[in-house]
C-alpha cells in the first residue's frame, strides 16, 4: 500500500533524455556529505539509493532523527532538511546498498518554487 499523499516521479524516465546521470543526484550532510542516486520525486519526498558505502558511513546513516540535503537537479541546486522515512540494506552480489525515502521536513518558499517548477517539467515530458 503506498501512503503516499503526492505522487513521486521517477527522475530517470525525465531527466536521462535530457542530462546526465551525474547532474542529478543528493548530498546527505551528515560528518561531510554522502553522494546518493535520486531515484524519484514529489513536493512532499524523495527517494535515493546509495550502490556503495563504508560500513561506518552506514551506521551514520541508520541513526534516527532529521537530516539536511542539498538536491541537484541539472543547473537547480535546492537545500531543504529532510526526515527520515525509511531505510534499508540490501545485500546484490556481495555489494551493499541503501534505498530509502525522505520527506521534506523545512524548504525555503524559493527552494519550493524551484522544486514545483522541476516536478512541473517532469510531468511535461512523461
Amino acid at each position: 500500500m503506498d501512503k503516499r499523499r503526492t505522487k513521486r516521479y521517477s527522475i530517470s524516465d525525465y531527466l536521462d533524455k535530457i542530462v546526465s546521470k551525474e547532474e542529478y543526484y543528493i548530498d546527505i550532510l551528515i560528518n561531510g556529505s554522502i553522494r546518493a542516486i535520486l531515484i524519484d520525486i514529489s513536493m512532499c519526498g524523495l527517494g535515493y539509493r546509495i550502490e556503495e558505502i563504508d560500513p561506518e558511513r552506514l551506521k551514520e546513516l541508520q541513526i534516527p532523527g532529521d537530516m539536511l540535503i542539498k538536491l541537484y537537479i541539472a543547473d537547480v541546486v535546492l537545500f531543504a532538511e529532510m526526515k527520515k522515512v525509511w531505510t534499508a540494506l540490501i545485500e546484490d552480489k556481495g555489494k551493499k546498498i541503501i534505498k530509502g525515502g525522505l520527506s521534506f521536513n523545512v524548504i525555503s518558499v524559493e527552494d519550493r518554487l524551484n522544486l514545483s517548477n522541476c516536478i512541473e517539467n517532469i510531468r511535461k515530458r512523461i
